[in-house]
């Protein structure tokens, strides 16, 4: 089986100011085929994304920071949304508080996974079913611009239609 060239991997940003965690978790997505830059602190995972667009966001809640009015990973998901609405937001967390998974979900993160001992499992889960989401959503694209032309060619073959009825209602 051949290997993925590194730049046909997906690239996926990581901003947690755990370092313990964001190196286990750097190791983990290197095991399974992914590209993964870590980020510590919002400022330079905003320098980084404003040059290089990444596949996937993974940001942890809870943020030991105040950068720009950023303070936790809502924040920073609120101003990827801002900007980069299409851009898939995981977000971690220690807390199992729903309340804020919900307030999370209306800032359109695509999940919200808690730091657990089943983490893992979930993240894969979540990962398998984002590139099920991306696929579908390419073949969406591709059914959409050819039923574009499908109807350009309807309309065509109609205009020819008429055309060809006034001609011969003309010469009758």
């Amino acid at each position: 089986m051949m290997k993925k060239s590194n730049k046909n991997k997906e690239l996926v940003y990581l901003l947690d100011d755990d370092l313990v965690f964001s190196h286990a978790l750097e190791l983990w997505f290197e095991i399974q085929g992914y590209r993964i830059k870590v980020f510590h602190n919002a400022y330079s995972f905003f320098r980084e994304l404003k040059h290089c667009k990444p596949d996937i966001v993974i940001l942890d809640f809870a943020l030991n920071e105040n950068y720009q009015g950023i303070k936790t990973g809502a924040d920073v998901a609120a101003r990827i949304n801002e900007s980069y609405n299409n851009l898939p937001v995981i977000m971690l967390s220690a807390q199992r508080n729903i309340q804020v998974a919900v307030d999370l979900f209306k800032r359109h993160i695509i999940d919200y996974l808690i730091k657990d001992d089943d983490f893992h499992i979930n993240l894969k889960q979540v990962l398998r079913n984002l590139k099920e989401i991306t696929a579908l959503r390419t073949e969406i694209r591709e059914l959409k611009a050819q039923s574009k032309l499908r109807l350009k060619r309807l309309f065509l073959v109609m205009g020819l239609i008429i055309l060809f009825w006034l001609t011969y209602s003309f010469l009758v």
